[in-house]
This record gives structure tokens, C-alpha cells and sequence, in this order.
């Protein structure tokens, strides 16, 4: 038999939504991250994927989430082929706290030419 409080954390809402806008730009984010990282060449030189993106590539400041029950600005990035990250950088320090890649969606299949073997078909009987 499940308690209350069991059930009630079935619908707990997950931790790392977006629960505020931002009170920073998605420029002032980043540069704090980078000077947090020790400067560009350092945040280039370590492939930070803030830092060494693509010109196709998408970024967009989410909001304010929270991680670990630190507040972290909430960053997704979305590249030219479809594939996207998120990113989670500290409030309070501007470090990375967590990152989650999702694959890029399947590609859509080609349709299949029609074939010059003969069709099983039912044999009337």
C-alpha cells in the first residue's frame, strides 16, 4: 500500500525544469562562463561546446533551473543536423554543473522503390 507521501512523489515535478527567467542576457551568461573557465583559448583549448560551436548552431538561454539544489542557468544548444545538449551553468560561480546530449532525430527514410519481383497473393481456391 503506498503512503502519501509515496504518492506525492509521483507527481513531484523533476529537478532541472525551468522555474525562472533569467536575470542575466544569454551574452552575459556566457562570457561569465568563459571567465569562470579561465578565459577563451582555455574554454576553446578544453572543447567547451559553449564556446566552440558551429555558425549553424543554436543557442538559447532557457531560463533559471535548479541542479542538485543549486540554482543554474538552464542553456540549450541545438546543432545544424539536429542533435541537441543542455547545459547547466551555476548561478552562483558560472561553472558547468551538468550537461545532457540527446541523439540527433533519425533520418527519415526513403521510400522504397517498388520491386519488379511478383507479389505473393492469395490464391483463390
Amino acid at each position: 500500500m503506498l503512503t502519501m507521501l509515496a504518492v506525492l512523489s509521483l507527481f513531484a515535478a523533476p529537478t532541472d525544469y525551468v522555474f525562472a527567467p533569467a536575470d542575466l542576457s544569454q551574452d552575459q551568461v556566457l562570457s561569465r562562463h568563459i571567465a569562470a573557465v579561465g578565459g577563451r583559448e582555455q574554454a576553446v583549448a578544453a572543447g567547451d561546446p559553449l564556446v566552440v560551436t558551429a555558425k549553424d548552431d543554436a543557442i538559447v538561454l532557457l531560463g533559471i533551473s535548479q541542479v542538485e539544489g543549486r540554482a543554474a542557468y538552464k542553456i540549450k544548444i541545438t546543432h545544424a543536423d539536429g542533435a541537441v545538449e543542455y547545459h547547466w551553468i551555476a548561478r552562483d560561480g558560472f561553472v558547468e554543473l551538468k550537461r545532457t546530449a540527446v541523439a540527433r532525430p533519425a533520418a527519415t527514410p526513403s521510400p522504397v522503390a517498388e520491386s519488379s519481383t511478383p507479389s505473393t497473393q492469395a490464391v483463390a481456391r
